[in-house]
């Protein structure tokens, strides 16, 4: 539905999608605890479905829609949902790293058993830093 209405000129922004990789981010989502954390890609649509997005707001987020789990701000690449661990999409190459040092330092610093999980292996593979 998103591909379609990105088609259509309805999704705010630009949008990058995930088609095959979705096994990816749904597996590592449902491994997942509430308390644990996801840093999604930009082609983060899976990894945060499977941490728990609400669909609903994620598509109204594309939609540019006040009612998107980020107020329709973020658009397609950058949707985040924080009451279910999803700390957001960066569209900068390896940027979700430090961004998930600090949440994890965190997590450590409260006393809390979770975990944070940074998804970036596809930026590093388009832009040639892995063969």
């Amino acid at each position: 539905m998103a591909v379609s209405l990105f088609a259509q000129g309805k999704v705010h922004g630009t949008a990058h999608f995930c088609i095959g990789e979705e096994a990816a981010g749904i597996g590592v989502g449902h491994a997942l605890d509430l308390d644990d954390y996801i840093l999604q890609t930009h082609r983060g649509h899976h990894q945060a479905i499977g941490k728990g997005i609400n669909l609903n707001t994620m598509m109204a987020e594309f939609l540019g829609k006040e009612s998107g789990c980020c107020k329709g701000k973020g658009g397609c690449m950058h949707i985040a949902d924080f009451s279910v661990g999803s700390l957001g999409a960066n569209g900068i190459v390896g940027g979700g790293l430090p961004l998930s040092v600090g949440a994890a330092l965190t997590q450590q610093y409260l006393g809390k058993d979770a975990v944070t999980v940074c998804f970036f292996w596809r930026l590093c593979i388009q832009s040639g830093l892995f063969p």
